[in-house]
């Protein structure tokens, strides 16, 4: 099943319920795909393999236990201005899913690590020994790496573990 939010809500899949205030959805096991709307969400998934768009807006999203795909379809689903969190990457097992986002006609296929800085920056926090910025650049840089300040995207990542972020800041 697939439940869309009209912006700005509280989402909770948790043990099969959501805690969403729609009796239609009460005690809902099977939904395990979320698109936010275009206010600041709060999506949490379950211990299933869930899909969560949290769309425009600063959203906090949580995917639970279980690998986890999150999607951007649009740069406006995540700006600096309005950066969504991501309350439990697991490097090992969640994924980011950018292919709407990166477009290489310009700036050539990401191959190796060297064209993915074209396109993608990680930066872990200072202090913070979970928690990664990482920010893209959707059309690429000619020449150079993205950076903070040329980004169009920004992504608030919490990793599981300090290791788990050390290890995401080396690959990208």
């Amino acid at each position: 099943d697939l439940l869309i939010i009209i912006g700005g809500n509280t989402l909770s899949h948790d043990i099969g319920n959501i805690n969403y205030g729609l009796s239609e959805y009460q005690n809902d096991a099977e939904v395990s795909n979320f698109i936010g709307g275009i206010g600041a969400d709060t999506i949490t998934g379950n211990a299933d393999i869930d899909t969560i768009a949290g769309g425009a807006g600063a959203d906090v999203i949580t995917g639970g236990a279980g690998a986890d795909i999150f999607n951007y379809n649009v740069v406006a689903d995540s700006t600096k201005d309005n950066a969504d969190t991501i309350t439990d990457f697991e490097v090992a097992i969640d994924k980011l899913n950018l292919k709407d986002i990166i477009t290489t006609d310009t700036n050539g296929s990401i191959t190796d690590a060297a064209s993915l800085a074209k396109y993608i920056y990680a930066e872990a926090d200072a202090g913070a020994d979970t928690n990664v910025k990482l920010y893209i650049k959707s059309d690429g840089v000619s020449t150079g790496t993205v950076s903070d300040s040329n980004a169009d995207m920004l992504i608030n990542l919490t990793v599981v573990d300090a290791t788990a972020q050390s290890a995401l800041v080396a690959a990208l």
